[in-house]
């Protein structure tokens, strides 16, 4: 059964200390400068990618193996055309639907 589009809803954030806040921060920019390589090839594949319209099934398989990679838990909508990967709270509401 898929989550309903309410399970997607942001939820409140997990209260850190400053300095915990600074800590998470400088470590994820550090992560994202040395995943920016790995992003731009990505961007580069999709572009490369025939699309027509919201019918996007090589686009939607390579974004869910992308996911996986990462063991992202994700779900699909729309014929499977979009993929809402979860993160944070929300990969905490997708185990507890399953």
């Amino acid at each position: 059964m898929a989550p309903a589009l309410s399970d997607f809803q942001p939820q409140p954030a997990l209260q850190t200390s400053a300095a915990a806040q600074a800590a998470i921060g400088d470590g994820l920019v550090k992560e994202a400068q040395a995943f920016a390589d790995e992003l731009a090839a990505w961007r580069h594949d999709l572009h490369r990618m025939p699309k027509l319209g919201n019918d996007l099934p090589q686009t939607s398989a390579y974004i869910q193996a992308r996911l996986n990679e990462m063991d992202i838990p994700f779900s699909t909508l729309v014929d499977g055309s979009c993929v809402v990967g979860l993160v944070g709270a929300g990969a905490v509401v997708s185990r507890k639907l399953v």
